[in-house]
């Protein structure tokens, strides 16, 4: 019996890690000198109708992706200085003629987006045993450059782990990694 746990246990872990596959999804304004973007600020991502709180620790982990990857990231407190002296919210932060507006900060891009699924990790009791579901995120996210307003940059993904700031923490790391593993040979194209 004791070994039967063990087993199914191992066999849970591993086709987590390695079945879970994700529908990843990034897309790259085409010819665009994606070098000029040195310094960005991460604007709070929306969360689910049925969630909250996700949203922020999802900014948080893209600004620490970013950060590591070499980008300045604008500080929280920072950002929200200049959203008081801009006399913005975050309802209308957004709006093609408002983003125009962090330029004179220094920003070049924002990063912002929607957590679109944040189910938890569980245990589901059936026939007397113990099954365990795995937890569940996924993300859409954007890059707009603030001289422009345009789209630089969409991402989109999916992940399961076995909770959910794990499975949080590796499709940020992935989203960011893969823009700018896409940044680089975009880049070395254009020379």
């Amino acid at each position: 019996m004791k070994t039967n746990r063990i087993l199914m246990t191992f066999v849970l872990f591993v086709s987590l890690f390695l079945g879970s596959c994700a529908t990843q999804s990034v897309v790259l304004k085409n010819g665009y000198d994606f070098s000029q973007i040195r310094r960005i600020a991460v604007i709070q991502f929306k969360d689910p109708t049925y969630t909250s709180s996700t949203g922020a620790m999802v900014s948080q982990l893209f600004m620490k992706y970013f950060l590591k990857s070499g980008y300045n990231v604008v500080e929280r407190d920072e950002l929200d200085a200049i959203l008081r002296e801009k006399q913005l919210s975050d309802a209308n932060l957004l709006n093609p003629d408002t983003v125009k507006q962090f330029k004179l900060s220094g920003i070049d891009a924002i990063v912002t987006g929607t957590v679109t699924r944040s189910y938890p990790e569980r245990e589901l009791y059936e026939g007397g045993y113990v099954h365990f579901t795995a937890a569940q995120v996924g993300l859409t996210c954007r890059m707009i450059d603030v001289s422009t307003g345009e789209l630089l940059w969409v991402g989109s993904d999916t992940y399961d782990a076995m909770n959910t700031q794990t499975a949080f923490d590796y499709l940020t790391s992935s989203l960011v990694n893969d823009l700018v593993s896409e940044l680089n040979k975009a880049s070395k194209a254009s020379k």
